[in-house]
């Protein structure tokens, strides 16, 4: 029996090993008794001491195993490190010190291009650094879901029509009068700004966008028109995949490509249905010499420095096989915004209110201000989170009226919590988990709450908040590397020969190749810089997202912000 105190579970016990019985341990014929005996007496008085150390050593050991093999560490391929691993495509790379708006150093001779194959390429390795950085709450692990696919849905979503609410005198939690001034055509000054370096010409840098819904591509025009290179942007072109059979959205299309000379509208082969089978068909559209920045038809966000922040981290890290932008509404990267203090307390208004012809500022069609909207009210502060696996069993229909965790009505608002943050655990954001599958892809009430955050931290100028990871340069990234677990390609950097090289797919869902199954292959990691911020309205299973008055906020922020004066836009029906 062990003694008490003492766990038996195969260890070796103190009271079984006498190390003063090892005798062959001292040179014998070197050391006096007397010497032996002050070392017989200090052992025995070490003998308990080394045992707790050596203990505590092991534990300490198993623990940093466990950490550095959870999920989601921030573990960054090292640049330029000592060609041993496996080969990696050659490609431009960034200068050498972008802050002095240097251009990247290109290949003078076709031999030597860009996207050379020669076998006496250099290899770069695919090392890793570790980094300082601690998550506040252990990662979970990432579930991957065979059948999940991406939400680019090929049916037309109708804007929300806005709701009637009443102005209310209380003070929101999320006001501050001390908040900056923003300034510029962009709100976020507060997100890291760099020295610009200048764009790259030795390629085309083409916008790839799989279109099916109308009432955010409105929206999603103004930022691409904006970031056109002809406009002093980084996209030479924009390609939209026609992903749809809807003949109103194809007129629709027809007449956005009309009016501008650097779109183009790429029709799938024939023998080709649109929807899930138009994936692998839409990517071999690519140009073996291009890159291509895929962005979703429901992005109604970008900051002005994404494209050129994810093709300098591209560039910049060969390695890697893809460069995500940091998404607000996003599965894993929700996770983190809620962890690193970017998500705030917002619950959605219970009730219509009689009359809100007087509340322009905080409902309307000018509306995006987080500061306009009054306190949330109600006796139990809380809101039933329901999903695809909690409540319905269809990703991509809405929930019953009347089941628990459905909008209270069609056009509502999310507020503020009066306390502030306080009670954020009572908030449905308090269920998010970093996994691809988890609450926060299933829920809609979850990415209403990552929006309304967003559209707070956006006019309080508090897009820091949303910056984490490692980069070698923090002026232009911060790099988390997915590690191979799956990831929401909603706004992404590849190149075009790393597309065409590994078509086909394995299966319809792109996103599940190019987070996980290529990226596993090559031994090329996706990376989420970080920096570059952009907005995905929601999932196929966030149906529910279309009864907030959230396209609206998006709509009027863009009105306000991006969209040219000839160019406002108005909800489409």
């Amino acid at each position: 029996m062990p003694k008490a105190g003492v766990e038996s579970h195969g260890l070796l016990q103190p009271e079984e090993f006498d190390i003063d019985e090892l005798d062959y341990l001292e040179p014998q014929n070197h050391v006096s008794d007397s010497s032996r005996n002050r070392k017989s007496r200090r052992n025995r008085c070490l003998r308990p001491r080394c045992l707790c150390f050596s203990i505590a050593l092991i534990i300490a050991l198993l623990l940093a195993g466990v950490a550095l093999n959870r999920g989601g560490h921030v573990r960054i391929p090292k640049f330029g490190s000592t060609p041993s691993g496996p080969s990696v495509p050659s490609y431009p790379k960034v200068p050498s010190e972008p802050d002095e708006a240097q251009p990247p150093t290109f290949p003078d001779s076709p031999e030597d291009s860009i996207l050379s194959s020669k076998p006496d390429a250099s290899p770069i390795e695919i090392s890793r650094v570790e980094t300082t950085f601690t998550a506040a709450i252990t990662t979970p692990t990432t579930a991957l879901a065979e059948d999940h696919v991406d939400d680019e849905s090929t049916s037309t979503d109708s804007a929300a029509t806005p709701g009637a609410t009443e102005s209310s005198n209380g003070s929101s939690s999320n006001k501050s009068e001390t908040s900056p001034t923003p300034t510029g055509s962009l709100h976020g000054d507060n997100h890291t700004a760099f020295e610009e370096w200048k764009k790259p010409t030795e390629f085309k840098i083409i916008g790839l966008i799989f279109f099916g819904r109308p009432a955010t591509v409105s929206i999603l025009d103004c930022y691409l028109k904006k970031n056109l290179a002809v406009n002093g942007g980084w996209l030479d072109e924009v390609h939209f995949i026609v992903n749809t059979d809807k003949k109103p959205d194809l007129k629709w299309l027809a007449e956005l490509v009309k009016g501008t000379e650097q779109y183009k509208s790429v029709d799938l082969p024939k023998e080709i249905e649109p929807g899930r089978d138009g994936y692998n068909a839409g990517w071999a559209t690519c140009e073996k010499g291009s890159l291509y920045i895929k962005i979703d038809d429901d992005i109604v966000f970008f900051d002005d420095h994404a494209v050129s922040n994810i093709v300098y981290s591209l560039m910049k890290h060969p390695e890697a096989l893809n460069v995500e932008a940091n998404l607000i509404n996003s599965p894993e990267t929700g996770w983190l915004h809620y962890r690193f203090g970017a998500i705030h307390a917002y619950l959605p208004e219970l009730s219509r209110k009689k009359d809100r012809l007087n509340d322009f500022e905080s409902y309307g069609p000018t509306a995006w201000r987080a500061s306009a909207l009054p306190d949330w009210e109600g006796e139990e502060m809380s809101f039933h989170v329901a999903g695809v696996f909690n409540g319905k069993d269809d990703d991509g229909k809405k929930l019953p009226p009347d089941a628990p965790g459905a909008p209270p009505f069609k056009g509502h608002r999310w507020l503020p919590l009066p306390d502030g943050d306080k009670n954020i655990w009572r908030t449905p954001m308090a269920v998010s988990e970093y996994n691809a599958n988890g609450n926060d892809w299933q829920s809609w009430s979850l990415g209403a709450q990552a929006h309304y955050s967003f559209l707070q931290n956006l006019e309080n100028d508090d897009l820091h908040l949303y910056h984490y990871g490692n980069g070698l340069d923090p002026k232009h990234e911060g790099l988390w590397n997915m590690e191979y677990e799956r990831m929401n390609i909603n706004f992404m950097a590849i190149w075009g020969k790393d597309v065409l090289d590994n078509l086909p797919f394995r299966s319809f869902d792109d996103e599940l190749a190019l987070s996980v199954e290529v990226p596993h292959e090559l031994k090329r990691p996706l990376l989420v810089n970080t920096h570059a911020i952009a907005a995905h309205f929601g999932f196929r299973s966030q149906a529910e997202m279309y009864d907030t008055d959230l396209l609206d906020r998006y709509r009027a922020y863009a009105n306000e912000n991006i969209c040219t004066k000839d160019n406002q836009l108005k909800p489409i029906p």
